[in-house]
């Protein structure tokens, strides 16, 4: 008989006001399992892993990941066929617990998700076949719109800017993007960097530019993009230029900028992170951010690094760091860099807070006042984990840090023991947190997530940080009262004495509705058209909380 678990439990929550440089983190708030059926012999082939996380303003959280057999999320089930990966992305709704729809494609893993309104663009492939995908959001469903084959390429990161979805990963041999052909006469991977133009119901490859050299392991590691400038992320062995940069730059980890002019990028600059006397340590840009204050950068680092006038010393390849990049127009300059306990591969930004996830490894992680013990002793079964910091301008301070994550794996290949963080999303106060484990037992304090199947199931795991600011959906006084709610394409408010216009805001607290002021004391409300999810209803200066489903 096949068992199915699926765990979404509800957990405590710690607070200590103040910003000390080291807080109490708050406690895990819930975590699920995506769940695999289990065949009667332990340890089948059966796996999952949630790879990739994406919040939209509606409160909702999209994942991505793959599996082999039969996966369950929540009611939703998805089967693969065959022997090799199957991906899905799912739409996850946490102000009523359930998924709201799960697609799949066989035969493919997702390395990267990213949102623009209804639309859901992955990045995804396996083997040198790589492509990347638009799907529509229908609310409770979704379809694939259009699927944009590649060629003996490896896209791993993603992201989109207007109608632009831009793309970085790896190639080998002749790679091939709509007309445009990538050459790699090495048996080791060359970087790439691609343009994609979303049509609506179809889609092209605009430009696209490679980078590496004979003997060179080369890769593009992170990209995000805001109008037409594009940062780009990766590893460079050796001193080759980069992506159309005017010299040679120095091997390690690289990032430059570009602007798309449409038909061709232009080189802007190039910063690079290596290891003062071994060209082969360095650091590695797993993630970056954007937001006003500027650029954000997280990953691995070995050796001695020069952060522009900060150096940060990482012991071994798993150590991390994270830092604070400003763009000039004609550079990139340092603001600050802080050293991470361990290897972080996830990054989340919202004003001056940052999130990172990633594996603990060893026994123990330090993240500026708070030190991590790994949950195995002899710390050969590494943790996940999760910090927060913030940015004051010129210095990143660690508030706290939060690991997850259990030792003794019942299946067959106990060396295989680990649990690791890959992902990161925001939502309002909630942080989520997805990755895989493949303990036995995971603990995610107060909370437990079992795992039967000795290979490794994924997980989406949240906890609230009270310290960042209340979401309008929950700060204000209520002005009215709303029913039904959770509500269904309309909604009944009583107003009371208040004559004033009424907005509709989404958990990130942008206007997604505005409605005139009620001519009387009770007014309905259309709601057509609006994705799931936690509303803030705000009359004037006060607001009442809406769930929409």
């Amino acid at each position: 008989m096949k068992s199915v678990l699926f765990f979404s439990i509800a957990g405590l929550l710690a607070v200590r006001s103040g910003a000390p440089v080291a807080a109490q983190a708050p406690a895990w708030q819930s975590v699920q399992g995506v769940a695999v059926a289990v065949s009667p012999a332990a340890g089948s082939s059966n796996y999952s892993a949630v790879t990739a996380t994406a919040p939209d303003g509606a409160g909702n959280v999209y994942v991505g990941g793959s599996f082999r057999g039969t996966v369950a999320l929540g009611s939703l089930t998805l089967t693969n066929p065959g022997t090799g990966e199957s991906m899905f992305v799912a739409k996850w709704l946490p102000a009523s617990g359930r998924y709201a729809w799960a697609v799949q494609r066989n035969g493919d893993f997702p390395w990267a998700l990213a949102l623009s309104g209804s639309s859901v663009y992955v990045a995804a492939g396996q083997n040198g076949s790589g492509y990347v995908a638009k799907l529509a959001d229908a609310g409770t469903s979704a379809s694939f719109t259009w699927v944009l084959p590649t060629s003996r390429v490896a896209p791993t990161a993603l992201a989109v800017s207007g109608a632009n979805v831009y793309l970085s990963g790896s190639f080998s041999g002749t790679a091939t993007l709509g007309s445009t052909t990538l050459t790699n006469p090495d048996i080791y991977p060359d970087a790439f960097v691609a343009k994609v133009t979303d049509a609506g119901t179809t889609a092209s490859f605009g430009w696209a530019r490679s980078a590496g050299v004979v003997g060179s392991e080369d890769f593009g590691t992170a990209v995000v993009a805001s109008g037409s400038t594009v940062y780009v992320a990766g590893l460079i062995e050796a001193a080759t230029p980069v992506f159309g940069s005017p010299a040679p730059g120095l091997a390690g980890a690289y990032l430059v900028r570009l602007i798309d002019n449409g038909s061709s990028p232009a080189f802007n600059w190039v910063t690079t992170l290596r290891d003062r006397t071994n060209p082969n340590e360095g650091a590695g840009i797993k993630a970056m951010a954007l937001n006003s204050s500027g650029l954000y950068l997280t990953g691995s680092l070995s050796g001695t690094v020069d952060f522009g006038t900060t150096t940060l010393v990482g012991t071994t390849n798993r150590s991390g760091f994270v830092a604070k990049l400003t763009d000039t127009g004609s550079a990139g300059i340092f603001a600050w860099a802080t050293p991470a306990g361990s290897g972080t591969s996830a990054l989340a930004v919202t004003g001056p807070n940052l999130y990172v996830a990633g594996t603990l490894f060893g026994t123990t992680a330090t993240f500026g006042g708070t030190v991590l013990t790994n949950s195995d002793p002899a710390g050969s079964s590494p943790d996940a984990f999760v910090a927060k910091l913030t940015d004051a301008g010129t210095s990143g301070t660690f508030r706290w840090a939060k690991s997850a994550g259990g030792a003794g794996n019942t299946g067959p290949n106990p060396s295989r023991d680990r649990d690791d963080a890959s992902a990161i999303a925001l939502s309002g106060n909630t942080v989520f947190v997805a990755g895989r484990t493949f303990c036995a037992t995971a603990s995610f304090a107060p909370l437990t997530l079992t795992n039967p199947t000795g290979n490794s199931i994924g997980f989406l795991a949240s906890l609230a940080d009270p310290t960042l600011a209340a979401t309008p959906a929950a700060s204000l006084a209520a002005p009215a009262t709303c029913f039904p709610s959770p509500a269904h394409g309309s909604v009944r408010v009583s107003i009371g004495a208040a004559r004033q216009p009424l907005a509709l805001l989404d958990a990130l607290g942008r206007e997604v509705r505005r409605y005139p002021a009620p001519a009387g004391a009770e007014v309905t409300l259309d709601l057509r058209g609006l994705p799931a999810g936690v509303y803030g209803l705000r009359s004037g200066s006060a607001s009442q909380r809406l769930v929409v489903e």
